[in-house]
């Protein structure tokens, strides 16, 4: 009830380690049950990402400015040898350097 898609990266589901599994279900039944339990991507300036959808997918850089209340971020990326600063939608981007939790 209330599942609208499954998170993918394009054509990628991930994968999520039993460990993260259990982190979750011990949040979810730390809350009350009339509570909205929300989950967030934490992102700073200066994370390295890859965009992975839409028109400059592929493409890596470096976060500028998160802009939370629009759920956009602004990322530093080289195009035709200069640099851009482009605002991407949030759920649009990868974190390749951010050591995974075990």
């Amino acid at each position: 009830h209330g599942i609208t898609n499954v998170v993918n990266f394009g054509n990628r589901i991930p994968e999520l380690s039993d460990t993260i599994i259990d982190q979750i279900k011990a949040l979810v039944t730390e809350q009350a049950d009339d509570e909205i339990v929300e989950f967030k991507p934490v992102i700073t300036p200066g994370d390295e990402v890859e965009i992975s959808e839409g028109a400059f997918k592929g493409v890596e850089g470096v976060v500028i400015e998160p802009i939370s209340a629009q759920e956009r971020v602004k990322v530093l990326i080289e195009l035709l040898g200069q640099e851009q600063v482009v605002d991407i939608d949030l759920y649009s981007l990868l974190l390749p350097r951010r050591p995974q939790p075990e």
